[in-house]
């Protein structure tokens, strides 16, 4: 099964689970919605709307390229759809807005997703939606289409992009010539916003995850508007991310902003008639399958299961009519890429280097992690090392356990023609949790009309000073350093790799004391790490310590050697 079918059937799998999570009592005043945790459990004042984006992929399930006897019969995906629809109308604000993360909140995200999603379902399913159901989800598009001409997003780049394919679906199916218009303006408006390396900004940096998810929205409005003007640019957009995408189809969390691990397949499939690196991923996509790993970012939690289950089913749908027209075919008849050697993106913070089935992916911005993959000559086994860093928990520093994780773009990087150096210091681990006057704050801010969007502006500053979404992820928050310092230099040498770790006090003053130190290294074999790793140095406190690791490749997978040197 290559991964395009698999992605798919794990949606066909879970549609009654979706169809349990929706409130099906029709006298109920929540009769439609999915967020159990509102209608059932009653712990959410409010109902988030991302949740009934699930209707649009049991309505997506009954298309004639998806449907199957093991799924639910037609009639009951469609009463699921059609209440899904009833209740996505009656959420709508009076100004065509959604809530998604808080009551009021009259989010750009919101409402932008839900109209793709229930847009998309009428686009590929017209003549077998019931008129008053039409009715009901062209006027509550139409809506939602008017409020985002007045509105934009450019703090995640993402959502703009977005914005302009929800507004190319609101002309195709509502007809408004003021809609195709916008959605050229926000489309516009992403282009001129991507950088030098390719890729666009999300809050105060990248994310290779959400290069996806823009890639994805892109082709989506290319696709619906025939629009070429954007193709370039995600080209350019591809040939950045190529390097990054790992031998199993899938990315490293770190070397983000929001640590998504999100691969495209939308618009990698949509690309793939215009990008050499396009066509060769889903190439790849298939023929084999990143299984659970590939759904993992985005379908394997109730709310994101809910969120993007249309995604793979729009996406099986493009690819079965390219097949039909001998279009993917012909995408995919290009010779693999040899993309053999080094990618250095120093803006971005992150380096790629391949030689013989060794990829080293390297990611200074994402506190230093790097992660190491190999496959050997003919073997469809694919060994993993990853190295993350370290983490300092000394309580005569601070209460906080202190490490080099955490996003940040702008730690100093340096390379040579075989070596790569970062510098990044320790600092607290701390994540964000509002306190209740926090929430009690925004509660009642956001029920005084135009009070709202200055609260979202404060949020957003906010995310961008601590360098994090805040939600959809635990990311760190971006805190000072604590004295400690690590100098990583990455050494390569054919398919030989050597890390050198310096790690010092920068004050003099103080010392390490190496109990307190633990590095984050694991290998597909499990714990990479040797214990003892410091016994030889004879004493546990030092100024400064240097630990060398080599990592060497064979048809059996990695070997490793580890050494330490204290100062």
């Amino acid at each position: 099964m290559n991964d395009f079918e698999y992605q798919a059937n794990y949606i066909k799998q879970n549609a009654n689970r979706i169809i349990w999570m929706q409130d099906r009592h029709p006298l109920s005043p929540s009769y439609g919605c999915f967020h159990y945790s509102h209608w059932r459990d009653k712990v959410s004042e409010f109902a988030d709307i991302r949740f009934q984006e699930a209707g649009a992929a049991l309505a997506l399930l009954a298309h004639p390229l998806l449907h199957e006897p093991s799924l639910p019969m037609k009639e009951a995906l469609y009463k699921a759809f059609s209440a899904g629809v009833v209740f996505w109308n009656r959420q709508q604000h009076s100004d065509g807005s959604f809530d998604e993360w808080y009551k009021n909140e009259h989010g750009f995200a919101a409402t932008t997703f839900s109209l793709i999603a229930y847009g998309l379902a009428i686009y590929f399913l017209a003549d077998k939606i019931e008129q008053e159901d039409k009715k009901i989800l062209l006027q509550t598009a139409e809506k939602a289409a008017n409020w985002l001409l007045k509105h934009d997003d450019f703090v995640k780049m993402n959502h703009q992009a977005a914005g302009a394919a929800a507004l190319a679906i609101a002309y195709k199916i509502c007809g408004k010539e003021a809609f195709l218009n916008e959605a050229v303006r926000k489309h516009q408006t992403v282009l001129k916003a991507q950088t030098d390396e390719g890729w666009f900004n999300e809050i105060a940096g990248m994310d290779l995850g959400y290069c996806s998810v823009l890639l994805d929205y892109m082709m989506l409005y290319h696709y619906i508007t025939k629009d070429n003007s954007g193709l370039e640019a995600m080209k350019k957009l591809y040939a950045f991310i190529f390097p990054f995408i790992q031998p199993d189809i899938t990315i490293s969390p770190e070397a983000g902003i929001c640590l998504n691990p999100y691969v495209s397949r939308l618009g990698t499939l949509l690309l793939s008639e215009h990008s050499p690196e396009a066509a060769s991923v889903a190439k790849a996509m298939d023929s084999q399958s990143a299984g659970f790993s590939g759904i993992e970012p985005y379908l394997a939690d109730d709310l994101r299961l809910c969120r993007w289950g249309y995604l793979p089913l729009i996406t099986y749908i493009i690819r079965e009519q390219m097949k039909a027209e001998f279009r993917f075919a012909k995408a995919c008849n290009v010779q693999v890429i040899n993309s053999e050697g080094a990618a250095f993106y120093e803006q971005a913070g992150v380096f790629s280097y391949k030689s013989k089935g060794l990829h080293c992916i390297f990611m200074p911005a994402g506190g230093g992690g790097i992660r190491i993959f190999y496959q050997g000559n003919n073997s469809v086994d694919i060994y993993s090392y990853e190295d993350l860093g370290y983490f300092y928990d000394d309580p005569s520093w601070t209460k906080y356990k202190m490490f080099t994780g955490g996003y940040k773009n702008t730690r100093k990087i340096e390379k040579d023609s075989n070596t790569v150096t970062a510098y990044i210091r320790f600092a607290p681990a701390k994540f964000f949790f509002p306190p209740f006057i926090a929430r009690l704050i925004l509660r009642i801010g956001c029920s005084i009309p135009y009070l709202s969007y200055w609260l979202r502006w404060l949020i957003d500053v906010y995310r961008k000073k601590k360098g994090t979404a805040i939600n959809q992820s635990v990311a760190p928050l971006s805190e000072k350093s604590l004295g400690i310092i690590l100098k990583r230099r990455l050494i390569m040498e054919g398919s030989t790799l050597k890390i050198t770790d310096e790690i010092a006090c920068e004050n003099n003053s103080f010392r390490l004391n190496l109990r307190h130190l633990h590095p984050l290294i694991f290998s597909s074999k499990g714990i990479a790490e040797p214990p003892g790793l410091f016994d030889s140095l004879g004493t546990d406190k030092v100024e400064s310590v240097i630990i060398t690791k080599e990592i060497r490749t064979s048809d059996k997978g990695f070997s490793f050697s580890f050494s330490a040197k204290g100062k």
